[in-house]
């Protein structure tokens, strides 16, 4: 299967997991989904079988997009159906998934964790003398909370081997960030005082800048330019699908898209 295949395939996942279980967030974890199938399928990341943990930590800080790693683990096979029990009752796997369920380091139902928890898992490997990446993946959103900003002026202080991976897909739940709290100028900051690469996170090609950018030693700082419900058309930039659910005719559009 190539990767063009591959990519839908794991959309129609995302897509009929949403559909069943009548809830779920797509458009966060559509703009996602070539990020984490890079990272795996190039093994940047990949799982211990013994603790279905990550041996180069992988920490997904925009939980709310937790469908599209189970989904891609799903696709290699990672997991354990963990696909089939998404926001069903008694469910670990979840809109936000628990540190219990295959690939999830920590639970990160609260945005803008996640780079303080990276910042800690990198700096115990370098108090503890071991090798390995420890990777981020946050939202843009995320900038709007200041525990993101405390946590790369740490790991840049501290001369951590953290690297964070921003999902800029330039919207939240209520509506475009340029709109409601701009991101931009804080981006560009990013981008020019810091270790930095500025790629299209929808582009494998371009994803592949990662192979030698993530070699570098200390803070890294990936701004990943995505489009939100990508590879739906009629859910692209569409604020309603940030957390809408298909009905059935929307359902069957998006299917037949991803045939």
């Amino acid at each position: 299967m190539n990767d063009v295949s591959s990519l839908k395939n794991i959309r129609k996942k995302i897509i009929e997991s949403v559909y069943y279980a009548k809830k779920g967030h797509l458009g966060g974890s559509l703009s996602s989904v070539e990020i984490i199938y890079y990272l795996f399928k190039n093994k940047i990341v990949d799982l211990c079988k013994k603790t279905g943990r990550s041996k180069n930590t992988f920490i997904l800080s925009k939980g709310h997009a937790s469908l599209a790693l189970v989904a891609v683990l799903s696709f290699f096979k990672k997991n354990k159906n963990d696909i089939l029990k998404f926001n069903k009752d008694n469910s670990l796997v979840g809109n936000n998934c628990s540190e219990l369920v295959t690939g999830f380091e920590f639970h990160t139902g609260s945005l803008g964790h996640g780079v303080g928890l990276g910042s800690g898992v990198a700096m115990a490997k370098a108090i503890s003398n071991k090798s390995g990446n420890t990777i981020v993946l946050i939202s843009d959103g995320e900038l709007h909370e200041g525990s993101v900003n405390e946590g790369i002026l740490f790991a840049e202080q501290h001369k951590l081997n953290l690297t964070i991976i921003i999902d800029n897909n330039e919207q939240i739940c209520e509506g475009f960030t340029n709109k409601i709290n701009n991101t931009t100028k804080y981006l560009n900051f990013l981008k020019n005082e810091f270790n930095s690469l500025v790629i299209n996170g929808n582009n494998l090609s371009q994803l592949k800048k990662i192979n030698k950018f993530i070699k570098k030693k200390g803070l890294k700082i990936i701004i990943a330019n995505t489009i939100k419900g990508k590879g739906i058309s009629f859910m692209e930039k569409e604020i309603r699908w940030h957390h809408s659910v298909p009905n059935d005719m929307e359902y069957n559009l998006a299917i037949k898209e991803l045939t």
